[in-house]
């Protein structure tokens, strides 16, 4: 999912969460690893996303893309949001994120049954363990999982990062309620296991809609991951720190494409 789509009041059009003092990013570190994401949406346009783990530290977005970069921090829940476009940059707590959150599963109460029952999923749950199958099913909303094992650590991070993945997803215009994908992060966690296939399923309004994740899981960074991680650095040095509410005050160039 491209990070140019329209983001809530605390977002601009390309975002880099993380970081307020970066670890050296001209070493290579021998704990890099990264997961490489095939995501096929449910207009079967079809994007691939990386994530790099260095320390407590996630770099995810597209290598291809300069600028659509997320990095995490995942000690601190500390974000930071860079604007490459204009070079501005900004930082936000993840107890804020919590509460944008929260008010959306709040509010969930008064709207459609489908955001009604994201925020409070009841799912018929079944296990192939020797398939390192999970099945979450429901009417509205399922999920297909196949999952795969990672040493503890790395299954602890990996979900970590999905975890807060999915409460950004949840701000996001037409977003559903994070607690779904919560749910089957638990179940995964519960078992040690990572995703290797991801299916979601949305029957709503006479229509099915399926967006589908592959991850492919890499035991380290490559040097093309290395040098990604150096250049995203870099830029986010170029860029100017502002307040979150000079961060999202639009352009002039795109007041004017919205006029358009």
């Amino acid at each position: 999912m491209s990070l140019r789509q329209p983001l809530p009041w605390f977002l601009g059009t390309i975002v880099l969460w993380g970081m307020m003092h970066p670890l050296d990013a001209s070493q290579p570190m021998p704990t890099d690893w990264a997961v490489v994401t095939e995501l096929q949406a449910e207009d079967s346009s079809t994007s691939t996303h990386v994530a790099i783990f260095r320390g407590t530290q996630v770099y995810s977005g597209s290598l291809d893309r300069e600028g659509e970069t997320t990095v995490l921090d995942l000690a601190t829940r500390r974000f930071e949001f860079l604007d490459p476009d204009r070079r501005l940059r900004t930082t936000l707590a993840g107890a804020e994120v919590y509460e944008a959150m929260l008010q959306i599963e709040e509010r969930a109460s008064r709207m459609n049954p489908l955001i009604r029952f994201a925020a409070a999923p009841s799912f018929i749950m079944e296990i192939d363990q020797v398939a390192r199958q999970l099945s979450f099913r429901s009417d509205l909303l399922s999920y297909e999982v196949t999952g795969t094992s990672l040493d503890a650590d790395r299954v602890h991070s990996y979900l970590d990062y999905a975890d807060w993945s999915a409460r950004l997803g949840a701000l996001r215009p037409g977003g559903l309620p994070a607690v779904p994908r919560l749910y089957v992060n638990r179940e995964l966690r519960m078992r040690q296991w990572v995703p290797l296939v991801v299916t979601r399923t949305i029957q709503w309004q006479g229509r099915t809609s399926i967006a589908k994740s592959r991850h492919t899981y890499h035991e380290a960074a490559s040097a093309e991951h290395q040098q990604w991680v150096i250049r995203i650095n870099e830029l986010r040095d170029r860029c100017t720190r502002v307040d979150l509410a000079q961060f999202n005050q639009p352009s002039v160039e795109n007041e004017e494409k919205t006029r358009r």
